[in-house]
């Protein structure tokens, strides 16, 4: 992939991390106390997509132009991102 975000636009998007290939580990986040939504590369934090002040629903979505195979941890393995893995309860 390119490593461009997109965030309700049709149209290209706009330049975020360094683009990544098959193999890689790409992690998405979520801080609900920041509301900060944030993505990972071999568990290196890229940077903050957005950031809601309010407490919204966020749905996870993964988009692919051809065929995929894709493994998905919604916290039952430790994540690479290590501090993802320090829970806030």
């Amino acid at each position: 992939d390119d490593g461009r975000a997109f965030e309700n636009d049709y149209f290209g998007g706009r330049t975020f991390g360094s683009p990544f290939t098959k193999g890689q580990t790409v992690g998405c986040g979520y801080d609900p106390v920041s509301g900060s939504v944030y993505f990972t590369l071999e568990g290196i934090l890229i940077g903050e997509a957005t950031k809601s002040r309010s407490q919204r629903p966020y749905h996870a979505a993964v988009g692919a132009d051809g065929r995929c195979t894709l493994r998905v941890n919604f916290g039952q393995r430790p994540f690479k991102y290590m501090a993802a893995n320090i829970s806030s309860k």
